[in-house]
């Protein structure tokens, strides 16, 4: 019977250290990430100023007839001049 009490007590120490050492873990992990948490970012400010504004509209597109014709030269070669 004391053979069985010392298997209890080693394995319930065991189990003690094991927790201790997850939760050690564990806050080291928590504290580490706080602390390299990132700086916010500079906020520039600027006034407010009231002021009609053109309204435009740019619009990016391509357009396609109905018929496309191909348009390509009647003669190979470079151009070396034009007068």
């Amino acid at each position: 019977m004391n053979t069985k009490q010392n298997r209890r007590i080693a394995g319930v120490a065991a189990a003690l250290l094991l927790a201790a050492a997850g939760v050690a873990i564990v806050s080291r992990t928590g504290n580490s990430a706080a602390a390299s948490a990132p700086a916010p970012p500079d906020v520039e400010v600027a006034a407010v100023q009231q002021r009609d504004l053109p309204i435009e509209r740019e619009r990016i597109g391509t357009l396609d007839g109905m018929v496309n014709a191909a348009i390509k030269a009647q003669v190979s070669g470079y151009l070396l001049r034009q007068n």
